[in-house]
């Protein structure tokens, strides 16, 4: 009797060691997977150590043209990161315009980056709207095939003007400032 309590322990002891080697082995599967989506490239090599090749971002800005009394009121500011650019300006006319020119630079050795679109922290009551020109949904920066000798880089323009459907809600209106960040989404494509 005692020799099959022992037993059914040990093979309980089999199980829940099973078990934890199971579920030490899904936890790694799932953090690859995570990383994977997060950094758009993955590597691993025999050795286990992984390379992420995915540098895509704003290399400069310059303001082209103020038309009417709009106004620069601070030099733009690159984001962290790089794909984003904060801006400070005034409006004062509903013809009023800004224009920058943005160069994009892909570095990656890999990866063509495929512009997918802009995001803003713009809702649709703000008086200031943006639009991107240069560039369309589905364009391509191709990857650096020179090792950092001569990477690709595009210059397109944002353009920040008066939000159309409200024109007509501002005839009280003298001027309007905004500070706002414009994000330029990119996938990384083969």
């Amino acid at each position: 009797m005692r020799k099959n309590a022992n037993r059914m322990d040990r093979h309980r002891n089999n199980d829940i060691k099973n078990f934890i080697i199971a579920l030490i082995f899904l936890m790694i599967v799932i953090m690859t997977a995570a990383y994977a989506m997060y950094s758009r490239q993955l590597v691993i090599d025999s050795f286990g150590r992984v390379n992420n090749d995915w540098d895509v971002r704003i290399t400069d800005t310059r303001l082209v043209n103020e038309t009417g009394f709009a106004r620069q009121l601070s030099s733009p500011i690159i984001s962290p990161g790089g794909l984003g650019m904060t801006i400070e300006i005034m409006l004062a006319h509903f013809e009023d315009e800004i224009t920058y020119d943005i160069e994009i630079t892909n570095f990656s050795g890999m990866w063509d980056a495929e512009y997918i679109g802009f995001t803003t922290n713009m809702t649709a009551t703000d008086f200031i709207d943006y639009e991107i020109e240069g560039i369309l949904v589905g364009d391509i920066i191709p990857k650096d095939n020179t090792q950092g000798d001569n990477p690709m880089s595009i210059t397109i323009q944002l353009i920040a003007f008066w939000n159309p459907l409200l024109i007509n809600d501002l005839p009280e209106l003298k001027s309007h400032t905004e500070m706002r960040t414009i994000l330029l989404n990119f996938e990384a494509t083969r």
